[in-house]
């Protein structure tokens, strides 16, 4: 039926240019590279990118307080928020990284739980949010709580 639909088609996109090349792979193509290669010329990835009309922080009513390149003055409001939701805890000056994908080594979770030291011995926090592979999500698990007080990993996706 895939296979169908590939030849079939108008055209033919993915989530990103690079996943484009990708499943022109035997390694990602699932036994339809050739198939997919066969139409390269109606082949396009998607750039990767937000809609700056909805993920605006100077309008976004799901946050608690607005701010935008000129006046950061909302952004302390929104950490705190943040942290709060996270049962984090953390001092003004401590970094925060976060991270929204599947739970997959494809989406760079492999690269992150490889430098999990970093995360777990710095004074910085950690927030990963996502769905995906049980293995992956039990790493993450693992390695959280080893540092509760630095590394949250909730499953599932969060919505407004």
């Amino acid at each position: 039926m895939m296979k169908g639909g590939l030849l079939f088609s108008d055209r033919v996109t993915t989530v990103s240019p690079h996943y484009a090349r990708e499943i022109q792979t035997p390694e990602f193509g699932c036994g339809l590279e050739g198939v997919v290669t066969a139409r390269a010329s109606d082949l396009t990835g998607l750039i990767n990118g937000i809609d700056t009309a909805v993920w605006n922080p100077a309008k976004d009513r799901y946050i608690p307080a607005p701010y935008n390149a000129a006046d950061l003055g909302g952004k302390a409001a929104c950490r705190v928020a943040l942290l709060n939701l996270a049962k984090l805890e953390a001092p003004p000056t401590a970094p925060i990284y976060g991270m929204v994908c599947r739970l997959t080594e494809q989406k760079g979770l492999d690269l992150l739980l490889a430098n999990k030291n970093f995360f777990l011995k710095e004074d910085v926090r950690l927030i990963v949010l996502g769905a995906g592979q049980n293995a992956t999500k039990r790493r993450c698990t693992r390695s959280r709580l080893r540092r509760r007080t630095r590394w949250r990993s909730p499953t599932g996706w969060m919505k407004p």
